[in-house]
């Protein structure tokens, strides 16, 4: 009883004051898509085929999809996050979890508390603690991230330097286990005139010599290369429509500085253009051309280039209905004469949701997909020599909030 005694007392002492309470300020948000789709066909290569969705790609799986619509599995994002007020001060305690990678099970993305306000001189910067998602630019029409260095670890966001604003951040990758670090910068705000900017990255990693496995504990001695990323990117908005153009350099890695092993040496150069036309209130289109040049020492093929070019246009007929066309193309140029993969995809999807914009959601779809692949050489991609085809139709979700 004394000892209950004691831990109330102490719980009692450690309790925020009420003016920092805040009980209504409770957020809930998030990503999701679900559905099945239905194909008589066989998969396209080994491991296409997720929740019964065919997923049309090229034989080289490290690249994104031909195209996420009709053309990607289920998965889910639910972040919970709880704000507190206190002064001029701006607290956050946030949890994410997520439906898995790789077969695991329901998993934790991120797991971060932070605040604002806590300087006067830099009353909008964000200091963070904790696993967070971190150092991303994405396309959306592939869902590929360009630059993902999520980790485990510390950083401020929004430093005001006058002229620009300066994220930056020292984390750890696979929560510390697989031995890689990274410092990772981003200078963004840089407003060039009313209707153009620009945003640069600028980020180093490194590794101490061993990883962890999480499920047995085993310490294993690895490389410890270093690696460095540069990224530029210039955003012009007009008034229907918008385009960012990118390039990207890593020196030992692609887009992720702590996913893996850095290579002894190669590199990867990427170029990247993106953005979204409004022809007319009712014509809309999403585009997206990638390219990616990867000459890594970890690289199984040697030297591999990748090009994909992906557009969707849209007709909104209402605030509810809307029809889509989704057209891709991508292929896999790999070295020493090894042959190039490609493949290419239509997709017709036909949307229920709200305001049937291009980003509206949530969104119902009932789509049909058709894709090709045309693989001249295997690797280890599990895939078979020459053409195949397959023709899905199915019917998604997707929700962000």
């Amino acid at each position: 009883m004394k000892n209950t005694t004691l831990a109330l007392a102490i719980a009692a002492a450690t309790v925020l004051p009420s003016i920092a309470q805040a009980d209504d300020s409770f957020l809930f948000t998030g990503y999701a898509r679900y559905g099945a789709g239905y194909t008589a066909d066989d998969a396209l290569y080994n491991g296409s085929v997720k929740n019964g969705i065919n997923v049309i790609k090229t034989a080289a799986s490290q690249y994104q999809a031909t195209g996420r619509l009709g053309n990607e599995g289920n998965g889910f994002e639910f972040k919970l996050q709880k704000m507190f007020q206190q002064d001029d001060m701006q607290w956050d305690v946030a949890v994410m979890l997520d439906d898995g990678y790789d077969g695991n099970p329901t998993g934790i993305s991120q797991a971060y508390a932070g605040g604002k306000g806590i300087f006067a001189a830099q009353p909008d910067a964000y200091i963070w603690a904790g696993q967070r998602f971190n150092d991303r630019e994405q396309i959306d029409v592939n869902d590929y991230f360009y630059l993902q260095n999520d980790g485990t670890g510390t950083g401020v966001d929004n430093l005001d330097l006058g002229f620009a604003k300066l994220d930056f951040s020292l984390v750890a990758g696979d929560k510390g286990r697989n031995g890689r670090y990274a410092v990772t910068t981003k200078l963004h705000d840089i407003n060039l005139t009313d209707s153009q900017s620009l945003r640069f990255h600028f980020n180093y990693g490194f590794g101490n010599g061993s990883q962890t496995d999480a499920d047995t504990g085993i310490t294993t001695d690895v490389e410890d290369n270093d690696a460095f990323q540069v990224a530029a990117i210039h955003r012009l908005t007009w008034s229907n429509g918008w385009n960012e153009f990118a390039v990207r350099y890593s020196e030992g890695v692609r887009n992720g500085i702590l996913w893996s092993n850095a290579a002894e040496d190669g590199g990867s150069l990427g170029a990247f253009t993106y953005g979204e036309l409004a022809f007319t209130e009712n014509v809309l289109m999403q585009y997206a051309f990638s390219m990616e040049d990867n000459d890594l020492s970890t690289n199984e093929n040697g030297d591999e280039l990748w090009t994909q070019a992906v557009i969707r246009p849209g007709y909104r007929w209402n605030d509810r209905m809307s029809t889509w066309l989704e057209l891709g193309y991508d292929q896999v140029k790999f070295d020493d004469d090894l042959g190039t993969n490609s493949s290419w995809k239509a997709t017709l999807s036909q949307n229920i949701g709200m305001g049937s914009f291009m980003g509206s959601r949530p969104m119902l779809r009932f789509y049909a997909t058709y894709g090709q692949l045309d693989t001249e050489y295997v690797g280890q991609s599990g895939a078979e020599y020459g053409d195949s085809d397959a023709l899905t139709v199915g019917a998604m979700f997707e929700a962000w909030w």
